[in-house]
């Protein structure tokens, strides 16, 4: 995935208990892609957490190694288009973040 912030997951209304969430743009890519088993130390990765706590350079590109563990509501109404979209990703870490996409989004997701 590419072009995403992370936040706590702080909203009243959840659907997961995660503790934290991604927010997507008009510019998010997501690619599905088999995960090679990379040794942990060998590349800087960090962890959805490290992100949340500000534990990496603002000033660097920051890549997060995971995957979307589970799909928990699609809604394609494509007359309205107010197709939607919530799963979890995690990190390897096995740390949790809950993820919504809205709109084409959503769609490109689903295909």
């Amino acid at each position: 995935m590419h072009n995403f912030k992370v936040f706590n997951n702080d909203f009243s209304f959840k659907s997961f208990t995660a503790g934290y969430k991604l927010v997507f743009y008009g510019s998010t890519s997501i690619k599905k892609f088999e995960i090679p088993d990379i040794p942990v130390n060998y590349l800087n990765i960090l962890d959805l957490k490290d992100i949340v706590e500000g534990m990496f350079q603002s000033n660097m590109l920051v890549y997060v190694v995971g995957g979307v563990t589970k799909i928990f509501q699609t809604q394609m109404i494509a007359d309205n288009n107010k197709n939607k979209i919530v799963f979890t990703r995690t990190d390897m870490s096995k740390s949790l973040v809950q993820c919504t996409l809205w709109g084409q989004l959503a769609i490109y997701f689903y295909d």
